[in-house]
């Protein structure tokens, strides 16, 4: 009975294991082109192309511009995110700031996870320092929102004097990027 209780075992543990194939042909969790996963959660449809590509911010809500950087304008706004899948680390928007980081942020990610950059960032009168944290949700196929947080501080004298008064600010808002082909239209902000 003993041996038959190992075989009945082995062959469920062959069978478990053969439905999680980990193959290319786009069947198992819902990965395509190397997708963000979650872990083993049933993600069918969601997915992250892999490498660098152009994504277009389609919805900016729940704003609140404490910084006055424009977030209620940044719909329709393109920025390259870049997803590397053996390290799962997500980068999104343009370089900014020294040392040198993308603008909203980078990352490691599955379905969820958080972005950050903390460094100094000018405008070439004004400088200052940035602290960006971004809570990241991939929604669908190359869709994904960004709950981002930037808090700035440390503000030089070429900055306005309501900003050097304050001595701190922060901007609030959550954007929704999805997947598109044209580079061509890749904006500055971010």
């Amino acid at each position: 009975m003993k041996k038959f209780a190992k075989t009945l075992c082995l062959l469920a543990a062959a069978g478990l294991w053969q439905g999680c194939s980990s193959s290319s042909d786009d069947t198992d969790g819902g990965k395509k082109d190397g997708a963000a996963d979650g872990g083993g959660s049933d993600t069918s449809g969601l997915f992250l192309s892999r490498g660098m590509n152009f994504y277009k911010i389609t919805a900016v809500t729940g704003v609140m511009d404490g910084c006055d950087v424009g977030a209620d304008s940044f719909v329709n706004e393109v920025l390259p995110v870049n997803y590397v899948m053996d390290t799962q680390i997500l980068s999104v928007g343009n370089p900014k700031g020294a040392p040198v980081a993308p603008s909203l942020g980078s990352g490691v990610i599955g379905v969820t996870g958080t972005l950050s950059r903390d460094n100094m960032t000018t405008d070439g009168t004004c400088t200052w320092h940035a602290v960006v944290t971004s809570d990241f949700t991939l929604t669908g196929g190359d869709v994904f929102t960004l709950e981002v947080s930037e808090m700035q501080s440390t503000f030089t004298a070429g900055c306005p004097p309501a900003l050097i008064t304050a001595g701190t600010c922060t901007t609030t808002y959550t954007a929704t990027f999805e997947k598109t082909t044209a580079p061509a239209d890749a904006g500055t902000g971010g």
